[in-house]
């Protein structure tokens, strides 16, 4: 069973990487941990007004959701669990923390692909990567293969079946 961080924009297209993740390691029993870097406030008085629900979740589109659905029911024999965190800071330290905290075998990140800023204070942690003390592996994300844009109900319920 391994631990993958992937990171994501919060587009459908990102989330192509989960695809080709899947057909790379589908021998064994994934978790998916999408992972999105939101910068600290800077100031005291946003720090004192920081909650771990605030509009962050807003960023999250319903077209997102149902394609992380979708995907998880598409491949549910590789694939236990896809979940969704945001990691606040964008230090090697903070980022060492993440990956430890969340038991993180491997990090898959887009070669072919670049991570849009999903809103202001989001993080690239592109530059990060150097700093992780798990293995990275870049996947190729094809357009013609495994899009998700092409995963539909009939997919869905095909995996259900």
């Amino acid at each position: 069973m391994k631990n993958i961080l992937i990171p994501t924009d919060f587009t459908v297209h990102s989330l192509d990487t989960i695809v080709a993740t899947v057909e790379k390691y589908k021998a064994g029993q994934l978790h998916i941990l999408l992972m999105h870097g939101l910068s600290m406030p800077d100031s005291i008085t946003e720090l004192m007004m920081f909650s771990r629900n605030n509009d962050r979740y807003k960023l999250i589109t319903k077209e997102f959701e149902d394609a992380c659905k979708i995907i998880k029911n598409r491949y549910a024999s590789v694939i236990q669990s896809i979940t969704l965190r945001f990691m606040h800071g964008s230090t090697r330290h903070v980022f060492r923390n993440f990956l430890l905290a969340n038991h993180i075998d491997l990090i898959v990140f887009p070669a072919d692909y670049t991570l849009q800023k999903a809103c202001d204070n989001s993080v690239d942690i592109s530059g990060l990567l150097k700093y992780a003390r798990c293995n990275i592996d870049r996947v190729s994300v094809r357009q013609d293969q495994g899009d998700v844009q092409r995963i539909n109900m009939a997919d869905l319920l095909l995996a259900v079946g």
